[in-house]
């Protein structure tokens, strides 16, 4: 159905984003517990294509970007893919820093990004990492407010 609503909307339909984004969310729900990797990484696909036809200014701009953040996180849990992880701490920094107004989407971003950083010092023992994870964890708790921290620190 997604399928044929995608055809529907051939570009450059204003809403072809939208149905991207519903035909990558039905591949990401399919595959489950038992992911398939195939359609995982077709999710991708989508969930990038749709956010390239999305503007920034569009209130879905943010739920796109955690679309694709949840199908790297799937695609990291059943692949360990590195460049997945990494794609995955990119897209919280990216999410967390469009969310600074909305305090429970800029919180929950700020969480995914502690919990993917403190994955990638598990990973490599880079002390970074796990500095920047605490550093996010006491503001965290420290401050529940709408601009708790920024993302933008490199690491």
């Amino acid at each position: 159905m997604h399928q044929e609503a995608l055809e529907l909307c051939p570009a450059p339909h204003p809403d072809r984003w939208a149905s991207l984004a519903n035909l990558g969310n039905c591949l990401r729900v399919q595959t489950g517990s038992s992911a398939v990797i195939d359609h995982v990484e077709e999710a991708i696909s989508l969930h990038r294509e749709a956010i390239s036809l999305c503007s920034t200014s569009n209130p879905s701009y943010s739920a796109l970007i955690r679309f694709l953040v949840s199908d790297y996180e799937l695609h990291f849990r059943e692949t360990h893919s590195e460049q997945s992880l990494n794609e995955a701490i990119v897209l919280y920094r990216q999410l967390a820093d469009l969310t600074t107004d909305k305090a429970e989407q800029h919180s929950w971003a700020l969480k995914g990004l502690s919990k993917k950083l403190q994955q990638r010092f598990a990973l490599h023992g880079n002390p970074q990492d796990l500095k920047a994870a605490d550093e996010i964890d006491n503001s965290l708790t420290r401050d529940q407010g709408p601009t708790v921290t920024s993302a933008k620190a490199e690491v």
